[in-house]
């Protein structure tokens, strides 16, 4: 089984060919239009959450740079975890 590597909530990054910088607030966010299950679901960075349409779905891939981990603790591995074995048996994670 292939472990997906996840930034905890919080983790502030940068995506390729932008300037913003995202944070972190959620994972396996599904795009309605698309059906397109993302990695993660951000909110612009200072500003937090603006109004649904603001929230960028990305994928792990996609980073280019990070600037601030998220907390990291027993909790939060152990949900990274589950989420793992939720994606390697293919089961609906959302």
């Amino acid at each position: 089984m292939i472990q997906k590597e996840f930034y905890p909530v919080g983790t502030i990054v940068s995506l390729f060919n932008t300037k913003e910088r995202l944070m972190i607030s959620g994972y396996y966010q599904k795009n309605n239009q698309s059906d397109k299950v993302w990695d993660y679901v951000g909110v612009l960075y200072p500003n937090g959450f603006l109004t649904p349409n603001r929230m960028v779905l990305f994928d792990h891939e996609q980073i280019e740079s990070k600037y601030y981990l998220g907390c990291q603790n027993t909790e939060q591995m152990s949900f990274i975890s589950s989420l793992n074995n939720k994606n390697s048996k293919e089961e609906d994670v959302l």
